[in-house]
């Protein structure tokens, strides 16, 4: 693999980064970048600046860009620590693709319904399994050292 820095200090590659975060990470930026997306359209659409001028859409989409905001970088976090910590790799594919799903199936529970719904809990449940299970891994991993 090439080497993304070459230094004194040693050099950095994706052989030294936690590879299956770093696709993740670059996965949710992408639907991050799409959840922006939407609420500049809707600040556009309504010709507002700041706030959301007390339109039900604009607000849905500002929570559901805000909720993402939220928690997927400390679930990437703790992702990076499981995978650092040298479990194995199902388990962080597994985070990952948790965290995605249950990202994405809350922004769109969220974007389309502003009250509690199926959908929005299964989202929810989703993100804090990883958020739980995250930090129960990185417990054990440093109580293991």
């Amino acid at each position: 693999m090439q080497p993304l820095i070459e230094g004194t200090a040693g050099t950095l590659s994706l052989d030294t980064l936690p590879a299956i975060t770093v696709l993740f990470a670059g996965i949710l930026a992408f639907v991050y970048v799409a959840l922006t997306a939407r609420v500049i359209a809707g600040r556009v659409r309504h010709r507002l600046a700041l706030g959301d001028g007390g339109h039900k859409d604009l607000q849905q989409a500002i929570r559901a860009h805000g909720n993402f905001a939220e928690y997927v970088p400390f679930g990437l976090l703790l992702m990076a620590f499981v995978e650092m910590a040298y479990y194995a790799s199902w388990v962080v594919w597994s985070l990952g693709g948790l965290l995605l799903a249950g990202r994405v199936i809350h922004a769109i529970a969220l974007s389309t319904n502003p009250g509690p719904g199926t959908l929005r809990v299964i989202g929810m449940v989703a993100t804090l399994l990883v958020l739980s299970a995250g930090g129960a891994l990185s417990i054990l991993a440093f109580v293991d050292i």
